[in-house]
């Protein structure tokens, strides 16, 4: 069952974005706006291969990371491991943090190298297709977690008194974590995991597939029409020929990447289509990032203070 604080802050943060809700249906739904106007950005010259690529490397990374870190994990942990294997949850906090360090250095190691390939093949990549954020991006993510974050925890709060959701980072706080071990959650759940997972489900997976879809769904006659009129760049009226499946695609497999966290897979698929959606609009990536920023910064926050 969801603690007090759960409950309270729930309350809290569905009145609020009722009040937003309210006024997004009244100055853009009912006069037939979209909720995000659409913006013209750089066409992607990537395609889904550079999502496997990344996802591959982070695979590899991983498991090179993992045989790394368990140097550092207690000599019981490391026989336990040599024995046969354990899972995330039977092992003491400080290695389920190295765990995560570890996990999260994996992720740098895959991002940071298909960006330099990327930034290789067309710099400079970062300014050009909005992966460095301004303070619009802020201001755009903060409006957006206001109305698509309640629903969210809602929906999470109802299917977790059916299905507990289960997670490492939540084992360790509810282990009663020392400050090193909150200290290294706050920087890699919090500051990096959102950045690592917008760039690679929302730049490279739905970017790609957009790219994608852009030759499947546009007669050859479109394409050199669009070409023509704006080179390299996505006009808002080329947009709108787009069709959404590469939001879904793109939802349902960072859905399905969640299976085995209880229910989690439900809400972070409706999650994925709010963020989806904020990425097609927009082609940036800091809206999305910061709504996601803010999903993980609440979480923790609840857990630990529930935890106390």
């Amino acid at each position: 069952m969801p603690s007090t604080l759960e409950v309270i802050f729930l309350v809290i943060i569905l009145v609020a974005s009722g009040l937003a809700w309210t006024h997004v249906a009244r100055n853009r739904i009912s006069k037939q706006l979209p909720i995000v106007d659409p913006q013209p950005r750089r066409r992607p010259f990537w395609t889904i291969a550079e999502f496997f690529v990344c996802f591959g490397l982070y695979i590899i990374c991983t498991g090179a990371g993992f045989s790394v870190a368990q140097r550092w994990m207690t000599p019981a942990t490391q026989a336990k491991i040599a024995a046969g294997g354990t899972n995330m949850g039977e092992l003491p906090t400080d290695d389920m943090t190295i765990v995560i360090i570890a996990n999260t250095v994996a992720q740098l190691a895959a991002a940071v190298s298909v960006l330099v390939w990327m930034n290789f093949v067309t710099p400079p990549m970062l300014s050009r297709y909005g992966m460095i954020p301004t303070l619009a991006d802020v201001k755009l993510g903060a409006w957006a977690a206001l109305l698509v974050l309640p629903p969210v925890f809602l929906v999470s709060a109802l299917l977790n008194s059916l299905i507990k959701y289960e997670h490492p980072v939540l084992d360790i706080i509810g282990a009663s974590p020392t400050a090193w071990s909150l200290a290294v959650l706050a920087i890699t759940t919090v500051l990096w995991t959102p950045f690592f997972e917008e760039f690679t489900f929302r730049v490279l997976l739905q970017g790609g597939a957009e790219q994608v879809s852009r030759r499947l769904n546009l007669s050859p006659s479109q394409l050199a029409e669009a070409n023509e009129k704006s080179g390299d760049v996505v006009s808002v009226e080329e947009l709108s020929l787009y069709p959404w499946w590469p939001v879904f695609m793109c939802s349902g497999t960072f859905a399905l990447l969640h299976l085995g966290q209880g229910a989690a897979a439900v809400p972070l698929f409706l999650l994925a289509m709010a963020l989806g959606y904020l990425y097609r609009q927009t082609g940036r990536l800091g809206p999305s990032v910061i709504v996601h920023l803010i999903l993980n910064g609440i979480t923790i926050a609840i857990a630990t203070f529930s935890a106390v």
